[in-house]
């Protein structure tokens, strides 16, 4: 299932952010088009964490997606790895809270809790590293402040009709 398909280590420590992540996996609709979100629902009891005021999406494009904008098999697995690596780097280099991630619309965006937008440095550089320049170039961002945590709460966290639906991992 994705990349959460292995047991995950605990998130890096943050007050209040530390514990085993349980994801639960969603689909609904993003701009008319499906969306399959999988969501830390762990979190939900503790947030916002204080000490984590800034969202952080790492969007990972894929080139090749099905007509339900979803991506092939193929581009489903490089996803995947990438995603783990992602993940791999960010707990060695980033104190955060990895909350989930979203695939629709050409991207799957790896979602974050970090304390600032200058915290990211170890963290893009080590990426960059690791995938070379040419596949970071094609990686995007998006970092802001969100202290109240509303775009998890609001945009990722499934509402009580969506979570009928959540297959818990």
């Amino acid at each position: 299932m994705g990349i959460f398909s292995r047991k995950r280590p605990t998130q890096q420590n943050a007050e209040g952010a530390a514990g085993e992540p349980q994801f639960g996996l969603y689909v609904t609709t993003d701009a008319g088009r499906p969306a399959s979100l999988m969501v830390d629902l762990s979190v939900h009891a503790r947030a916002p964490i204080s000490a984590l005021p800034c969202f952080f999406g790492l969007h990972l494009p894929y080139d090749v997606e099905t007509e339900n904008a979803f991506p092939t098999s193929a581009q489903f697995d490089e996803l995947t790895e990438r995603g783990r690596l992602a993940l791999d780097v960010a707990s060695a280099t980033l104190e955060h809270h990895f909350v989930g991630n979203v695939t629709t619309n050409g991207k799957r965006t790896l979602c974050f809790y970090v304390p600032s937008p200058d915290s990211l440095t170890p963290f893009i550089d080590a990426l960059s590293s690791q995938v070379g320049p040419a596949v970071a170039e094609g990686f995007g961002y998006a970092v802001y402040p969100d202290a109240e945590w509303r775009t998890y709460l609001d945009d990722l966290y499934p509402d009580a009709e969506q979570m009928k639906g959540v297959r818990r991992s």
